[in-house]
């Protein structure tokens, strides 16, 4: 459990920008940063910004914003939200880069899976069948 509480400590820490036009990408994207507890912005194409974000999510081919708070680690979307926040995420703590990758799986009546990069965990995931488990961690 302390794995846990240290990543829903981490995740509150964190502060994520989101530049797209895609209404429906933006939604898709903060329904599930807060329910995660993450903190974000929602930018503009060219606007200024002098918050430090921890990780600028970008639509492919949207502009970048002006970051005044110093440079920030990009995650292109997916077309899986999920994915993009994990790796926003990851990228957050440094870790867009990791060197290994572990994924543990719980096959019980509910079928979850947890991601550790580097030794770290990263993210936790409940799914509703075992197909979309396994459709989980091969997007992955």
């Amino acid at each position: 459990m302390d794995d846990i509480e240290d990543l829903q400590e981490r995740m509150a820490s964190v502060l994520i920008g989101i530049c797209t036009e895609d209404f429906s990408e933006l939604l898709d994207l903060t329904s599930l940063l807060n329910a995660k507890g993450v903190r974000y912005l929602i930018l503009g194409p060219g606007e200024r910004v002098a918050a430090h974000l921890d990780c600028l999510i970008i639509h492919k081919g949207t502009g970048l914003p002006l970051l005044f708070g110093g440079p920030a680690p990009l995650v292109t979307m997916d077309r899986d939200p999920l994915v993009t926040i994990d790796r926003a995420l990851a990228a957050s703590w440094g870790l867009e880069r990791a060197s290994m990758l572990i994924i543990g799986v719980d096959p019980g009546s509910r079928p979850g899976v947890a991601y550790w990069l580097d030794g770290r965990l990263v993210a936790v995931h409940r799914s509703s069948s075992t197909e979309d488990l396994l459709q989980n961690v091969l997007a992955r």
